[in-house]
């Protein structure tokens, strides 16, 4: 089985689906708003494979229908617990404090702690746009990653997202984990049944594997070696440690280490505030300009811009809908009629 779907259709039995297993509405609409953007813009390991996930981790109350609270509010600084809500919701939640802290302060920073799934970072980062603003967002993501020169998984994926605005309604955007792929991309390839190229990741004996199901077993590699690390050890303080979410003070008086809890962190900077607008563009413009018509090699038709691929993706998905493989669809039509929706 597969099959082209369009994106407002399959984002509607998506938010169905999530209703029916006991959502609440709002959350429903979110979270499959979260799967089939990711989906639209090539991004599948963070897309529709994950629905059957989230219907298990509500059904188990690993994801909850709580209400996101303000912990800590201190200027241009918050601390929001989202008590397990969707990440979605959490996160746009996040986001959108950090830019209303920046329209008044330049620069707005909220943490949020007791996350849950993250999907694609760029979903919440995209929300300054609108605003003019530049938008960062990270997560971390449990231990999948090896260490540089280690062997077993330590370290999240631990994304990173930058988006900025163009003066013409565009972006350029950087959205990426801090491993080789991230874990889902694995995921993935398990359920589509497909091998993972070697230098993705090492089974549990330390040995590099084609095998997805042996390399979420075993531990992800982290990009560029101890650059990759360094910046994944990095967004584990900004994230977990920072909010709170991965610190245990037990009764005794010890502390211990939650790395699984999730802590998201969200930036918006009011460009205004620093440079005039106008200025901005046209020097973003200028520096584009010059890497993209820059000499290329034998071979390469075109240099694009960060995240311009996925933008004409995601474009083309809205015209022509988006392709899900055999074992993604599959998922979909059980959840179909087991919720008989």
């Amino acid at each position: 089985m597969s099959g082209v779907y369009k994106t407002d259709e399959v984002e509607k039995l998506a938010a169905a689906i999530f209703e029916a297993t006991g959502f609440r509405k709002d959350y429903a609409a979110r979270v499959a708003d979260n799967l089939v953007t990711a989906e639209a813009r090539g991004v599948y390991s963070h897309g529709l494979v994950h629905m059957i996930d989230y219907v298990d981790f509500f059904k188990k109350g690993m994801i909850t229908n709580a209400d996101v609270e303000v912990v800590r509010d201190n200027a241009a600084t918050a601390l929001l617990d989202a008590h397990h809500a969707p990440g979605a919701p959490s996160g746009e939640i996040g986001m959108d404090l950090a830019i209303e802290k920046a329209k008044k302060y330049g620069v707005g920073i909220v943490s949020v702690k007791n996350g849950t799934h993250f999907g694609m970072a760029y979903f919440y980062a995209r929300r300054a746009l609108k605003e003019n603003m530049i938008g960062l967002a990270f997560t971390n993501a449990g231990d999948m990653v090896a260490p540089f020169g280690g062997r077993t998984k330590q370290i999240g994926t631990n994304p990173i997202c930058i988006t900025s605005p163009t003066d013409d309604g565009g972006e350029i955007t950087f959205d990426a984990a801090t491993s080789v792929q991230a874990f889902n991309k694995l995921y993935h390839a398990s359920v589509e049944k497909r091998p993972i190229p070697l230098g993705w990741a090492i089974d549990p004996d330390g040995n590099d594997t084609t095998d997805p199901n042996l390399g979420m077993a075993g531990a992800l590699l982290p990009f560029g070696g101890y650059k990759g690390y360094g910046l994944g050890f990095m967004v584990n303080i900004l994230t977990g440690i920072l909010s709170g979410s991965s610190l245990i003070r037990n009764d005794d008086g010890t502390v211990s280490e939650d790395i699984h809890n999730c802590g998201f962190n969200f930036c918006a900077i009011d460009i205004s505030k620093f440079t005039d607008l106008q200025d901005y563009f046209d020097g973003q413009k200028l520096f584009a300009e010059r890497i993209v018509n820059s000499p290329r090699k034998e071979g390469v038709d075109k240099i694009f811009l960060p995240g311009e691929i996925e933008n004409d993706k995601y474009n083309k998905a809205l015209k022509e809908g988006v392709f899900l493989g055999d074992g993604v669809e599959g998922n979909l039509l059980r959840l179909k009629e087991e919720y008989n929706v």
